[in-house]
């Protein structure tokens, strides 16, 4: 089976900039998703030039940080130009009051901020998955398909993706995250999926530092998964399964 041990988050801070480094130096993580909203973007964009091996995705946000675009939005950001809470985002795309065409514009504007530095995704996620909700996921589809990109598999099933033409891994796992967040449930989730051509798992790996710890409510338990992303016993039960460790791509996820 191939994995794809991918890190959410990377240019949220510093401490999780270089979590994610450690994980990816020392441990299981190949792939990571960028957020180009957050104040360590600059920062994640060094790192990434240091290290062309580790493959690049978009995390697209409008739920966390500070819009990339240069227009007035009416219904995404506050006057300071930062992103609503996410309950009060879920609450406008659920009733119908948040403008598709703000969207659209804001994270064309995401995905152009990170090719103007120099950073080429190799996939698309969103932060808070926010694809999932009334709108967004036809929007999310038409970025991916303008873009060839694939998806993560979260809210979809292969068989709705691959009617659009975009492709996507067999199987997708978020089950390493709080108390999930354990060697043993880690290696359960592993073996449950086993028989995926391609398995995605989501993780958060990180150093604890001052942005992450006033910004997220998810934030010592970062450290945690970056332990266990890092540690031998993981290391070994990959090699003696003969898992291999890959990015979105060095993969021909399916698209069928």
């Amino acid at each position: 089976m191939k994995v794809i041990f991918n890190a959410d988050d990377f240019g949220y801070s510093k401490g999780v900039n270089l979590g994610v480094l450690e994980s990816y130096k020392h441990g299981l993580v190949r792939s990571t998703s960028l957020m180009a909203t957050k104040p360590a973007f600059d920062h994640a964009v060094l790192v990434a030039s240091e290290h062309p091996g580790l493959g690049i995705g978009a995390h697209l946000s409008l739920t966390s940080g500070v819009k990339a675009g240069t227009a007035r939005y009416k219904t995404l950001t506050k006057g300071d130009g930062s992103f609503f809470e996410p309950r009060r985002f879920e609450s406008l795309a659920r009733g119908g009051e948040l403008s598709l065409d703000e969207a659209r514009e804001e994270l064309e504007a995401q995905l152009c901020k990170m090719e103007a530095a120099g950073i080429k995704a190799d996939h698309l996620d969103t932060h808070h998955h926010i694809h999932c909700l009334p709108g967004m996921q036809e929007l999310f589809m038409e970025l991916a398909a303008k873009r060839k990109l694939p998806i993560r598999q979260y809210g979809f099933s292969r068989a709705y993706c691959a009617e659009r033409g975009l492709a996507t891994t067999d199987a997708f796992e978020g089950g390493f995250y709080g108390e999930g967040a354990t060697v043993w449930n880690l290696k359960r989730l592993l073996e449950s999926r086993e028989g995926a051509g391609t398995l995605e798992v989501m993780c958060h790996p990180a150093y604890m530092d001052r942005a992450l710890y006033m910004g997220s409510a998810y934030n010592v338990e970062r450290a945690l998964e970056m332990d266990i992303l890092t540690c031998e016993e993981m290391r070994g039960y990959f090699a003696e399964r003969g898992h291999e460790l890959c990015s979105f791509g060095d993969v021909a996820v399916s698209s069928v």
